[in-house]
């Protein structure tokens, strides 16, 4: 009588043979996921050095970019750079001194963006 009960459960068992088909089709699915694994971690090493390739050449720019404008410091001429909207990006030396306001002409034209950046001592901040 204590069989009888068992009895569902044991017709519901799979067989050896569909047993082995279902460790056939996981073990597929682990080497599928493994490969996948593999090339997401390939990929991931190549974004990596292409970050750090693009950072250090950002990095060499930017020191080149230092370089020259450690020249233009040097320079007794007023230089100064602005982008398309007037907005002062960057002035040497000479041109923070003020010294070239006597000068005949340069007076006129630059007085008031001279005036500005001396206010706010900071060239990103003019507008």
């Amino acid at each position: 009588m204590v069989i009888w009960p068992m009895m569902p459960r044991a017709l519901a068992l799979p067989t050896p043979k569909e047993l082995e088909r279902i460790n056939h089709d996981l073990s597929r699915e682990v080497a599928a996921r493994r490969e996948a694994e593999d090339g997401l971690q390939a990929l991931n090493q190549r974004l990596e050095q292409r970050v750090a390739e693009r950072t250090a050449a950002l990095e060499r720019a930017n020191e080149a970019l230092r370089n020259q404008a450690s020249l233009l410091d040097l320079t007794h001429d007023p230089i100064f750079s602005r982008d398309m909207g007037g907005q002062i990006l960057y002035w040497n030396r000479s041109m923070r001194g003020g010294t070239f306001l006597m000068r005949p002409g340069a007076r006129v034209r630059l007085y008031p963006v001279l005036r500005r950046a001396q206010s706010h001592r900071d060239p990103r901040h003019l507008g």
